[in-house]
């Protein structure tokens, strides 16, 4: 299963009458099929209607999800602002480890002000982190993807933790931090 695919499935969890926004370059997420009671809109952004432009107007709809297939760029900062405002986020990006992370957003977003902003609001409102493995066989033959790494961001009284429950395709803590336990 890849990152979409993944995608796909958190998607399942999501109540049926929590507004859904979904936003992509190319439709392949097809949220609507795979919720069909729910309360969703999917957009295609492109030249005229980019991510920005989307983003923004997003906000405008009052959504509880904004789901974008992928982060890429830019529009990394724009998604993290509506996170940042209540809206509860899912994509995917490329990543080996979850400790790059915070690197990648900085990188991706591009602004250093922003980007530091934006690492605070991934703990204060907590964040969930899972990576795909994609490995190949030994004989060169197939490709086999697997949940590596899951990681918890959360601010825990003054403190920014960041808390592993999967390494290596491997559980190796089963406790939720404090702030992640109270809003399950």
């Amino acid at each position: 299963m890849g990152k979409t695919e993944f995608l796909k499935l958190l998607s399942t969890y999501i109540p049926r009458f929590e507004r859904v926004i979904v936003l992509e370059d190319s439709p392949e997420f097809h949220f609507s099929k795979i919720n069909p009671e729910s309360d969703c809109t999917e957009w295609k952004v492109g030249p005229h209607f980019d991510y920005e432009k989307a983003l923004k107007a997003a906000l405008r709809q009052r959504p509880d999800w904004n789901i974008l297939a992928e982060a890429r760029g830019r529009e990394t900062q724009y998604l993290m602002e509506n996170f940042s405002s209540g809206l509860k986020v899912l994509t995917s990006t490329h990543l080996d480890e979850e400790i790059n992370l915070i690197p990648r957003l900085e990188n991706m977003i591009g602004d250093p002000m922003a980007a530091s902003r934006i690492k605070n609001e991934i703990y204060l409102r907590g964040l969930v982190v899972f990576v795909i493995n994609r490995n190949i066989d030994d004989y060169g033959q197939g490709v086999g993807r697997q949940l590596w790494q899951i990681c918890f961001y959360s601010l825990e009284g003054d403190v920014l933790t960041r808390t592993l429950i999967m390494d290596q395709g491997k559980i190796i803590n089963r406790e939720l931090p404090p702030n992640v336990l109270k809003k399950f």
